[in-house]
């Protein structure tokens, strides 16, 4: 999903993605529902208090989803619900950086101890707050530290899973 938002976005700007409105609602959808597949992606490397509170992120994710989807399809506006996703972002991305990226939460909470995970997912939670953090805001951070970040995350998780 977040990927596609990226080509999506950078297609945009490089003016070959067409001039219909299904980029801007794929944004939109991505920008509302990313937040469930990764609180579940993290309930499954996870056990305890940790993978209860991502399951529980999942569902307030999709419940917030849901509703500003609803509300992007009835009134057009794409951003009514974005603070509270966002939010619900930042904080769920402290707590995955902390279990990830201190090595005691790491061993208590999570399933596979990886020492490529405790050492990027750190980094790419701090990408992901800049970015959360900025739509909370009302700033842009630059264009340019979410594509490595991403690389840095799919890299990172094909090498736990290999």
């Amino acid at each position: 999903m977040y990927g596609a938002r990226m080509l999506v976005q950078g297609g945009s700007v490089l003016g070959v993605v067409p001039k219909s409105g299904w980029p801007t609602v794929l944004i939109v959808i991505v920008d509302y529902l990313l937040v469930v597949p990764s609180l579940l992606f993290w309930a499954e490397l996870s056990i305890g208090n940790f993978r209860r509170l991502s399951q529980v992120g999942a569902l307030v994710g999709a419940a917030i989803g849901i509703m500003g989807l609803g509300l992007f399809f009835t009134t057009g506006s794409s951003d009514r619900l974005l603070p509270y996703n966002h939010l619900l972002a930042i904080c769920m991305l402290l707590v995955v950086g902390i279990v990830a990226g201190v090595p005691k939460p790491s061993r208590k909470f999570l399933v596979i101890q990886s020492r490529v995970l405790g050492i990027c997912m750190p980094v790419i939670a701090s990408v992901a707050l800049c970015v959360n953090l900025g739509g909370l805001l009302g700033f842009r951070p630059p264009p340019y530290i979410e594509p490595p970040a991403f690389a840095l995350f799919v890299l990172s998780i094909e090498y736990v899973a290999a």
